[in-house]
């Protein structure tokens, strides 16, 4: 079963944060910091984790 968290941003660890920070960087390395800006950062959007 997967179950899903949404929590604010700013509940989050530091070691989350930097975590998340290492994850996506990993996962979007390709990927110029202006298309990451237009076409994945958005107002009103949560990130997910699953556990």
């Amino acid at each position: 079963m997967l179950k899903l968290a949404v929590i604010s941003q700013d509940k989050i660890s530091s070691d989350q944060k930097e975590e998340l920070h290492k994850l996506l960087e990993e996962c979007f390395s390709d990927v110029s910091q202006q298309s990451k800006q237009e076409d994945f950062f958005a107002r009103g959007f949560a990130r997910l984790f699953a556990y």
